[in-house]
């Protein structure tokens, strides 16, 4: 079952949507058992390491640092560095509306904006239409490829950067709901990975 949001039907406003949809998805994640995110993430790891298979070995992975309840991805970064491919980490810039990526290890990030886990501005950059693959977070998503971030934009200012890269969305499955509204700069993924199922897209 999705998780619904319940609206005002005299508000057409996209905001306020998004608004409830962030609250509800946030607290469907919230609410899950300590258990049940390390199984969850144990297997979106194993489905997330078939995706990793399918690139070529010396590949450039982005990952991201969970930051509250987000879905781990400490097994993603395992596997594909046992896969012979660089991982790579996202940093926000002041003023940049698009991310940044360094190559870093789990253990060399370290707090910056918005209380996010990052490499140093001095780690290694890799110009991003260099990644092969970004997994990416998200609060809601939907079966169409749609996803829902907090709103900044940085990952759909990034994926424009880096137009050949594939796209794959983590989550756990409560974060899957009927209809993500989107605009026009929103860019859909290729794939999303939850512990229930894998979807793919025709993005």
């Amino acid at each position: 079952m999705y998780c619904s949001v319940t609206s005002d039907a005299s508000d057409g406003s996209a905001r306020h949507t998004k608004s409830a949809l962030r609250s509800r998805a946030l607290a469907c994640r919230d609410q899950l058992t300590e258990e049940s995110r390390a199984l969850a993430a144990r297997a979106v790891a194993v489905r997330g390491e078939a995706v990793l298979a399918g690139l070529s070995p010396g590949s450039v992975i982005a990952l991201y640092a969970a930051k509250g309840s987000e879905l781990e991805v400490r097994e993603l970064d395992e596997s594909a560095r046992r896969l012979g491919q660089a991982v790579v980490y996202p940093r926000v810039v002041r003023g940049q509306p698009w991310l940044d990526f360094h190559l870093a290890e789990p253990a060399q990030l370290t707090v910056g904006a918005f209380g996010l886990r990052e490499p140093a501005a001095t780690f290694p950059l890799v110009p991003l239409p260099q990644i092969a693959a970004f997994f990416v977070p998200g609060l809601a998503f939907d079966e169409t490829g749609a996803r829902l971030g907090w709103g900044r934009g940085y990952y759909d200012s990034t994926f424009v950067r880096a137009p050949r890269a594939w796209r794959v969305g983590v989550a756990f499955e409560c974060q899957v709901v009927e209809h993500v509204p989107r605009a026009a700069h929103d860019i859909l993924l290729h794939e999303l990975l939850t512990e229930a199922r894998q979807r793919s897209f025709g993005a």
